[in-house]
């Protein structure tokens, strides 16, 4: 009998959950919040395609030709050193892919969003009048 009663507990205070309203719905991002959120993102690609290429440039012009070859012979330190620096310099580089998408995608939607003052018609005494009421307009491209 504890045990059903508890499970009804239970099922009752989680459908009083699940049917709630949210007290404080989630901010609608406006045109502004889109482009600063962009130039963010974009910044922070450069930053990252910049420090890999920059990587790999200077890992690659700082190798010597008698460490290669002292390294086909069986001592692989500097090898490994350079191609870890190689290799990290490629993974910060293309980490920097999504950023860019992303940074377009904002800005994508900054562009599409804009407001406008519409002309409402209102009844006011007898009459339908034209009133301007601001409006968001948001453009969908299919």
């Amino acid at each position: 009998m504890l045990k059903l009663l508890f499970t009804f507990v239970l099922l009752l205070v989680l459908s009083n959950i699940s049917y709630s309203q949210q007290v404080s719905p989630a901010p609608q991002l406006t045109k502004q919040d889109y482009l600063k959120k962009s130039k963010s993102q974009k910044t922070i690609a450069w930053i990252l395609a910049g420090t890999g290429v920059t990587s790999v440039i200077i890992s690659i012009a700082t190798i010597d030709g008698t460490e290669i070859f002292s390294s086909i012979e069986g001592n692989n330190k500097p090898i490994n050193r350079f191609g870890i620096l190689i290799f990290g310099g490629c993974i910060v580089s293309l980490s920097s892919i999504p950023f860019f998408i992303s940074s377009g995608k904002n800005k994508r939607r900054a562009m599409s969003l804009s407001l406008k003052m519409e002309q409402v018609p209102q009844l006011q005494i007898a009459s339908l009048v034209n009133k301007p009421n601001p409006s968001v307009i948001l453009k969908i491209r299919l």
